[in-house]
């Protein structure tokens, strides 16, 4: 929410790599994005739009830290 994503937009690119399928959103943010402005391509309401967000880390991670 804080990016901008709403519920029902798709997210097709993550930095310019596609992203088909929610196992491949979840390899190209890993550990190493946190911190990292990236910019979502996504479809909302029929419309391709780019977003930007900053990668933050699961609340899980924080605490094993």
């Amino acid at each position: 929410a804080v990016a901008g994503l709403r519920q029902g937009d798709l997210i097709l690119a993550l930095d310019d790599q596609p992203t088909p399928t929610v196992d491949a959103v979840h390899k190209l943010l890993g550990r190493q994005t946190i911190g990292r402005t990236l910019t979502l391509r996504v479809v909302r309401e029929g419309k391709v739009i780019e977003l930007r967000a900053t990668v933050a880390g699961r609340p899980e991670d924080a605490r094993s830290h």
